[in-house]
């Protein structure tokens, strides 16, 4: 078994199965916890790798909303105003990588690898900060909390390689490149409905007035489908 302290500086980004749920480009993060490799059967080349990682994954989107009004006129219903919301999320999961880890035998003094596993998240902290455009207006968001909008649990597979470089006795220092790809739902939707909002043809968001709640959340609709990914550069000091 060895024992490590690892950091990490992250490039991470969302995906979406719904059409008008965009991207809004990479953001930086940085993670660090503790690692340990236990060797599988006293063999050498091949390792069981897990930790406690403490994870910081800003992501941007931009999606569509709507928002209710009150009724102020003398006809039935609510007025309901389309809106585009440009919002960044800070979201801080600890992570509990379970990974399988491949070695050569040393090369000078260097050790290179391969691994793949699973890395189970629990969301810890989400935050959410960003503009809101109405069709009479705009509306700037002050962070807040965002506790609601995003899922609990976060799933991921990562996959990676890197080098093990000997610097004294047990002690060696561990550079990899991993990439991980979420496979989970990460945001619970609108108003935390689970729901999203669909695009109609003129590029304005599909509106049924008695299916917005007054919170801007959709009461029924398609399942809100996103993910969140990143790829890590690690860098760790294994005793």
């Amino acid at each position: 078994m060895s024992f490590g302290l690892q950091a990490s500086m992250n490039t991470s980004w969302i995906t979406s199965d719904n059409k008008g749920y965009i991207n809004d480009g990479p953001k930086v993060g940085l993670n660090y916890g503790l690692v340990t490799d236990f060797s599988l059967a006293d063999n050498e080349n091949y390792y069981f790798s897990t930790g406690v990682i403490f994870t910081n994954t800003p992501v941007a989107m931009s999606s569509l909303g709507a928002y209710a009004l009150p009724d102020t006129s003398l006809i039935s219903g609510r007025m309901v105003e389309s809106s585009t919301e440009a919002l960044s999320y800070k979201l801080r999961y600890i992570q509990i990588p379970l990974s399988l880890k491949m070695k050569t035998a040393e090369i000078g003094y260097i050790k290179y690898f391969g691994q793949f596993g699973f890395t189970p998240g629990f969301k810890l902290r989400a935050r959410k900060a960003g503009t809101i455009t109405y069709d009479s207006g705009e509306e700037e968001v002050e962070e807040v909390d965002a506790t609601d909008d995003i899922s609990s649990l976060r799933l991921g597979i990562e996959i990676g390689g890197g080098i093990e470089y000997n610097l004294t006795g047990n002690t060696n220092l561990v550079v990899s490149l991993t990439y991980n790809a979420g496979f989970t739902n990460i945001l619970t939707g609108n108003g935390g409905r689970g729901k999203a909002f669909q695009l109609a043809d003129d590029g304005r968001t599909d509106l049924d007035t008695d299916l917005v709640a007054p919170n801007g959340g959709l009461i029924e609709g398609p399942t809100l489908i996103t993910r969140s990914n990143f790829v890590a550069l690690n860098v760790a000091i294994f005793f």
